[in-house]
């Protein structure tokens, strides 16, 4: 079970970063010269949920913010109006999180893919991973809340993404201007 209190920042902070490790140690497994986009799945996973994870909680707070939750609470309409602004905070801070945990792990391997199709899957896979919270025993922490959505939220948005995704060819590099360094005309330069 997980600790609830003031240790759920230790948990954010060790989520965080185990996700972080874990995708790099992935992200070195699938090197190779003939690497495809499925390679690099798992990372793209894992940095997804870090990102989802963490996402969650901004709009977990920007929700809070904009639904007018720290005011007090005079009104059934503005505790409603508070409530749906987390929940859509939630939602939408999941998925772009996810997405963008995604999209920065694929770039770094030259990958191109369908950054039109992965914030849908994300979102899918926020709402999925919500369902199947209704399957967890209600005496777990509420802190899971946040957990179970954000794997499948990068799951689905990872799915999403490598559909029809390529390894894109690097850009050169600029060229090391040594003293061997062809110029025009195949002349060398020497000093």
């Amino acid at each position: 079970m997980i600790a609830t209190g003031g240790g759920n920042k230790t948990w954010v902070g060790g989520l965080t970063v185990a996700c972080l490790v874990l995708g790099l140690g992935f992200s070195g497994l699938a090197q190779g010269s003939t690497s495809k986009p499925g390679d690099y799945f798992w990372p793209e996973v894992l940095f997804g949920a870090g990102g989802a994870y963490l996402g969650s909680f901004g709009g977990l707070f920007v929700g809070t913010l904009v639904g007018g939750c720290f005011q007090e609470q005079g009104s059934q309409s503005q505790l409603l109006k508070c409530g749906i602004a987390i929940i859509v905070g939630i939602l939408v801070g999941n998925a772009v999180g996810a997405t963008a945990g995604i999209a920065i792990t694929a770039g770094f391997h030259n990958i191109e893919g369908n950054l039109w199709l992965a914030p849908l899957g994300a979102a899918v896979g926020t709402i999925g991973g919500i369902l199947l919270e209704t399957l967890i025993p209600s005496g777990v922490s509420p802190f899971i809340t946040f957990i179970v959505p954000a794997f499948t939220a990068s799951t689905v948005g990872a799915l999403a993404f490598n559909w029809g995704a390529r390894i894109r060819e690097p850009k050169a590099a600029l060229a090391y201007l040594g003293p061997t360094t062809p110029f025009r005309g195949g002349q060398e330069f020497s000093p």
